[in-house]
């Protein structure tokens, strides 16, 4: 008999009666970096808050984000609201000052807008826990036949300057997750062992594209319709893109595939923020998808390890957004016998 084993990461009710936030924060000028530090912030359970300036980092911009945490109620998450970002680095912004954060291709700093908050568990490639405490990832995906992640958010968010034209980058709430040819351990950085990064869009805008790699003229359409099947929803496979190199190395190529949600559209004007999502997928699904997508093509096989998984936004200008949860655990069911993540 299979034994369904379960890592619970849910939050309950404690005798604090207050909420505590921890925010970061810069008006009209560059980020301080060790403000954003604070965003990473380890709750109980294993889980932690993450946001990051990634793109902004040396930009001049506007922005405020917040991770929150209330013991009482047990309810988590964060919000942020973005100003305007200037495209160069530097104060005054010049074309020709190196940014701290380029990407490969015809445009270094299209990235400029990017920042990120949301919340995980596990070991990322880069050997960083979630928690001090024993962590049950990553773990052997060949061994289990389901890996399903359990999430309620409530996500809101507005857009307070649309663009008139595109690339229409302007918020999505995701699952990303990596998978590795070795298991990770907490403070021993191995990106060069990330073969894959799976993204999930849960809840999006409207022909959701990255300015990144955008010309124009150039489609929304999915690479495949109706790629993924859950019992609740229906995913379209957006991307493949096999020459990724989250670890930076040169030749150490991994896979970024890209599943949406169909449905999962929200419109972000005022008065219509909420956007409905389901949050409780089970990712393996998404995970043989990636691995057997012409598996030919791949620059490297597919890895067994799942490091960590983080649902969460990216953080592009002029959007206003809260995500609110009160559960996220994981449970697994093994190939064979035996209770996993016990």
């Amino acid at each position: 008999m299979i034994v369904v084993g379960i890592l619970a990461l849910l939050f309950g009710a404690t005798s604090a009666t207050n909420e505590t936030s921890h925010c970061a924060k810069v008006v009209k000028d560059l980020p301080n970096d060790k403000q954003w530090h604070k965003l990473s912030w380890s709750l109980p359970h294993g889980l932690q808050l993450t946001g990051n300036d990634q793109g902004i980092s040396g930009h001049m911009t506007t922005r405020s984000q917040c991770s929150n945490y209330n013991s009482a109620t047990g309810k988590f998450g964060w919000n942020y609201e973005s100003g305007t970002t200037t495209k160069y680095c530097g104060n005054p912004p010049k074309k020709s000052n190196k940014c701290p954060y380029i990407t490969p291709g015809n445009d270094p700093n299209c990235h400029y807008q990017f920042g990120f908050q949301g919340v995980q568990y596990g070991i990322t490639p880069w050997g960083e826990p979630s928690s001090k405490d024993k962590l049950q990832l990553p773990v052997d995906t060949s061994t289990l036949s389901n890996l399903s992640v359990y999430a309620d958010p409530h996500y809101t968010w507005t857009d307070t300057a649309p663009p008139s034209k595109p690339p229409f980058q302007r918020s999505r709430l995701i699952y990303d997750f990596f998978l590795t040819n070795v298991k990770v351990a907490a403070g021993r950085p191995n990106p060069a062992s990330i073969t894959d990064e799976i993204i999930i869009d849960l809840g999006y805008n409207k022909d959701f594209q990255f300015e990144c790699g955008y010309y124009p003229g150039k489609s929304t359409a999915p690479l495949q319709k109706a790629y993924v099947n859950t019992s609740d929803d229906v995913f379209d496979l957006m991307d493949v893109f096999d020459q990724d190199m989250p670890s930076g190395q040169p030749g150490k190529y991994a896979r970024m595939t890209h599943f949406r949600r169909q449905g999962g559209e929200c419109s972000g004007k005022p008065g219509k923020a909420d956007c409905p999502v389901n949050a409780n997928l089970d990712l393996m699904l998404f995970i043989n998808a990636a691995r057997e997508y012409k598996a030919s093509q791949r620059q490297r096989p597919a890895g067994q390890w799942l490091s960590n998984v983080e649902l969460g936004n990216e953080i592009y200008d002029n959007i206003k957004a809260e995500v609110t949860l009160t559960e996220f655990k994981l449970s697994s069911v093994p190939l064979e016998s035996g209770v996993m993540f016990a």
